[in-house]
């Protein structure tokens, strides 16, 4: 038997080239997840029905595709109640996109009520809420770390790069 001792030449990242750096950046970011991408939604979503005076009623559900194609977008479903009516929001759409969404607005006594007015208002606020989550989702799928924030991040963890930028972390 032979015991055979290899060395590595490894690097910090702030001793890599700009090319080796991008590199290091193009690959953080090649399979990221966004685990927090979606209670992030939630907790701006309900930050912003308070705002609105709309109350939830039982579980609200947000459902989004935020990837640039065809039928991409935000909506929540539920049961809320928003001045004195009760309102519920479905959606049975292939699609995510606000405007698929069915919206009935009842009264006190749960008939529905019959007043294009009332409806069209409740109807932009929730649009407007689901183009402010929609926004702020696309944001942090597009946000990118500069290199002052990459930096920060390898030194806090200790990460150690080839001469090239691939992690040598052994």
């Amino acid at each position: 038997m032979k015991k055979v001792r290899v060395e590595y030449e490894v690097y910090e990242y702030k001793e890599l080239s700009k090319e080796s750096k991008e590199k290091v950046l193009q690959e953080w970011y090649k399979n990221e997840d966004y685990p927090m991408l979606t209670d992030n939604l939630n907790e701006t979503l309900k930050e912003l029905l308070k705002e609105n005076k709309i109350k939830e009623t039982g579980e609200t559900k947000l459902t989004y595709s935020l990837s640039y194609s065809q039928g991409d977008g935000l909506n929540f479903t539920g049961n809320f109640e928003w001045k004195k009516y009760t309102i519920k929001i479905t959606h049975t759409w292939r699609y995510e996109f606000a405007s698929s969404s069915d919206i009935t607005v009842m009264d006190e006594n749960g008939e529905e009520i019959n007043s294009e007015k009332v409806e069209k208002q409740f109807k932009s606020i929730y649009l407007d809420i689901c183009n402010e989550l929609e926004k702020q989702g696309y944001a942090e799928l597009e946000y990118r770390m500069n290199d002052e924030e990459m930096q920060e991040l390898c030194d806090m963890n200790g990460y150690n790069f080839s001469k090239d930028g691939k992690m040598m972390n052994l």
